[in-house]
């Protein structure tokens, strides 16, 4: 039986997954709104207008690729 967080972190993975998606599933069938905090949309917009700017250098997707298989 599960008490807390603790004994769900002592599943096997196979079994937190599952608990994850049920859980998950549970947050999309209640659409809920949940409302984005104004420091996350200021750095979403800082990173935006930096982007828009050029003022930082994207990856294309080959390079994220090779980065990600040579972890």
């Amino acid at each position: 039986m599960i008490k807390d967080i603790d004994d769900i972190l002592k599943l096997p993975l196979d079994e937190r997954l599952e608990i994850l998606e049920k859980i998950w599933e549970s947050i999309q069938q209640n659409n809920q709104v949940i409302e984005i905090p104004d420091w996350h949309r200021e750095i979403l917009e800082e990173r935006f207008q930096k982007n828009k700017n050029n003022l930082t250098k994207g990856k294309s997707w080959e390079e994220v690729k090779k980065s990600l298989l040579n972890l």
